[in-house]
C-alpha cells in the first residue's frame, strides 16, 4: 500500500501551485495518507481528526497478521484446562488451530496446500473420553470473491464482509473406535457446483486497558465478532495484536500466554 507523508503533498502542491499555466483542482492519492507514522487518512477516504472517535483498525491487527508464528491461548471452566493455538505460515495465512483440554487433543484443524484457487484441509476430533476418533481431509477447488474491510470505524458501529464461494469438493472422513479391534469406517462424500455465502461482522464495543500473562496495554479495543460459525468477544492491543478471547455459546474465556502454562486448576474456575 503506498503511503505519502506530510511533507511529500506539501512539495507537490507547493509545486502545482507556484506552476504559472496550472491551476490546482485535485489531488488524487492512491492509498493511504500517513503523518509521523500516524494515519490520518485511510485509502478508502476515511478521515480521522484528533480526540475523534475514529479507530484505525490495521494498529490493532485485528486482521491476525502473524507471519511464521504461533499463538497460545489458555482458560479455565469448571475445573478444566483449556488450551487454544493459532498458526500462521510465512504468507500471512492462517494454518492451524488445536484445542485441548486437561493435556488432551480434542480437536485439530490444519489447512495446506493453499493456491489461488483451491486448499486442503484436515479436521480430526477425539471425543472427551479418548475412544473415538474422527478425521476428515476434504479437498477444495474455488473461486472465491471477497468485500474488503475498511480500515478505520467507530465505536459502535459494525462493520460487514461477505465472501462468497463456489466450488467442487471430496471430502473423506475416517471414524475409529480407539477400544475396538474394528476396521475403521471411511466415507467419502463429493460436491460439486457449491456456493456458499459467509458474512462476518466486526463491531467495535469500547476502549478499554489490559494487564494479564505479561501482556501491558492502555491502548486496547473490545470487538464482537459475529460469524456463521458463533459469536466471540475479542480484545486487540496496539501493537500486540489479539491478548484475549471470549466465547458468546459458553462463557469460556481465553487469555493469551506466551508459551501454554501447565495444567493449576486450583482456584481456576
Amino acid at each position: 500500500m503506498n503511503k505519502i507523508t506530510l511533507t511529500l503533498i506539501a512539495l507537490a502542491v507547493s509545486s502545482i501551485v507556484h506552476a504559472e499555466t496550472t491551476t490546482i483542482t485535485t489531488l488524487d492519492v492512491k492509498g493511504e495518507i500517513q503523518i509521523y507514522g500516524n494515519k490520518v487518512i485511510d485509502s478508502q477516504g476515511t478521515t480521522a481528526t484528533a480526540n475523534s472517535d475514529i479507530i484505525d483498525l490495521e494498529a490493532y491487527d485485528i486482521d491476525d497478521t502473524r507471519i511464521n508464528s504461533y499463538q497460545y491461548f489458555e482458560g479455565y471452566k469448571d475445573g478444566q484446562y483449556y488450551t487454544m493455538t493459532f498458526g500462521y505460515d510465512e504468507y500471512d495465512k492462517f494454518t492451524s488451530e488445536v484445542n485441548t483440554i486437561d493435556g488432551k487433543e480434542t480437536w485439530k484443524g490444519e489447512w495446506y496446500n493453499r493456491t489461488a484457487s483451491g486448499f486442503t484441509s484436515k479436521m480430526t476430533s477425539t471425543s472427551g473420553d479418548s475412544y473415538f476418533k474422527s478425521e476428515c481431509i476434504t479437498v477444495s477447488d474455488y473461486t472465491t470473491e471477497v468485500s474488503s474491510w475498511p480500515s478505520m470505524t467507530k465505536l459502535g458501529e459494525k462493520l460487514s464482509s461477505v465472501e462468497r464461494l463456489a466450488f467442487d469438493r471430496t471430502r473423506t472422513c475416517t471414524e475409529t473406535d480407539l477400544m475396538s479391534d474394528a476396521e475403521p469406517a471411511v466415507n467419502i462424500e463429493e460436491y460439486t457446483d457449491q456456493e456458499l455465502l459467509e458474512v462476518t461482522h466486526r463491531t467495535v464495543l469500547l476502549k478499554t486497558s489490559y494487564d494479564q500473562n505479561g501482556y501491558v496495554s492502555d491502548d486496547c479495543i473490545v470487538v464482537l465478532r459475529e460469524t456463521m460459525w458463533g459469536e466471540q468477544v475479542r480484545t486487540y492491543c496496539r501493537d500486540l495484536g489479539l491478548v484475549e478471547l471470549k466465547m458468546r455459546n459458553n462463557g469460556l474465556l481465553y487469555q493469551r500466554v506466551n508459551a501454554l502454562s501447565s495444567p493449576n486448576l486450583e482456584g481456576k474456575q
